[in-house]
């Protein structure tokens, strides 16, 4: 999201890093309840300057029609919101949580899928649902390392940032920039971690997902196939008890007898899993994303510019 126009994008990213500095030293010397008690006041200012707010309740609307109430799409927002600001923060301040036995603060569900896979390699495939990037800390520590296909973002130097954060989890980062034949290599033999539910800037294909024509990417069935690697849909959400819950459920091979119909058929299998997993927690999905606005019949309101809109 653009700051306002008048600020050039050069500058943006300058005042983005600066924030992030900032956010960095602040969760290096607090208390991890303060730094977890701060990220919920940055969701709600991110309300109070209508981040995307009205984006979000859209999507909510329009994914669950008929189970919530205007009210509760409402309250839905603010919970959305607040979550993601504290996750933030949570991965500023990894260390207090790297230091803790797993079992003091996660359930592992399905670890079998990707130690006991059926191929040399897996494609581990995730969406932006609760908090996937404690996942690779998680698995690191488990003896499960990931090499993450992190693609590129428009800031890259904060992108530098968060793939070297990343290796300091004990993964492994390939970006846009890199051969995707290291990619394909790395899903042959280990475990490739890629986020497969948001809107590709070319080539999609259309799924189905929460019953509307979306644009899905086929980056991670495409890996799966070159390199002949199973599918493992996993994903890390927070349960009421406090603890977290990661789970992996394998992505049912498909018997197609084309690559192309292949690759329709495993997307189309991770988006219902994951589907199935947002329903449970619609609370913790990324919904800020204007994911539907191909569909002539949907009307996102919000701007991308916070100051001097138009």
């Amino acid at each position: 999201m653009r700051i306002s126009t008048w600020i050039p994008r050069r500058t943006q990213y300058r005042i983005e890093l600066v924030l992030l500095a900032m956010l960095m030293l602040f969760c290096r010397w607090m208390p991890n309840r303060w730094v977890l008690k701060a990220g919920e006041s940055i969701g709600r200012l991110a309300i109070r300057l209508n981040m995307r707010t009205g984006t979000t309740a859209t999507n909510l609307s329009l994914a669950f029609p008929g189970r919530f109430t205007p009210e509760e799409i409402s309250a839905l927002t603010a919970r959305c919101y607040r979550h993601f600001g504290r996750e933030a923060l949570r991965i500023f301040s990894l260390g207090p949580l790297a230091k803790q036995p797993l079992e003091d603060w996660l359930t592992v569900e399905g670890l079998e899928h990707l130690t006991g896979r059926p191929t040399p390699g897996a494609v581990l495939v995730i969406g932006h649902l609760g908090a996937w990037e404690l996942m690779y800390l998680a698995l690191s520590r488990l003896g499960v390392p990931v090499t993450i296909y992190s693609g590129q973002h428009t800031n890259k130097t904060a992108d530098r940032w968060l793939n070297r954060m990343r290796e300091n989890m004990g993964t492994r980062t390939i970006g846009a920039e890199d051969d995707m034949e290291d990619l394909i290599a790395a899903a042959k033999t280990g475990v490739v971690g890629l986020a497969g539910d948001q809107k590709p800037h070319k080539a999609p294909i259309y799924v189905s997902f929460f019953g509307r024509r979306s644009a899905a990417a086929q980056g991670p069935a495409a890996i799966a196939q070159l390199a002949g690697a199973s599918m493992v849909y996993g994903s890390l959400v927070w349960e009421a008890n406090g603890k977290a819950r990661m789970a992996f459920r394998p992505v049912p091979p498909s018997a197609a007898p084309t690559r192309r119909e292949r690759i329709q058929e495993l997307i189309q299998s991770f988006f219902r899993l994951l589907e199935e997993d947002i329903t449970r927690h619609p609370g913790q999905y990324m919904w800020m994303h204007k994911r539907w606005k191909d569909d002539p019949a949907v009307q996102y309101a919000d701007t991308d510019v916070l100051v001097g809109k138009k």
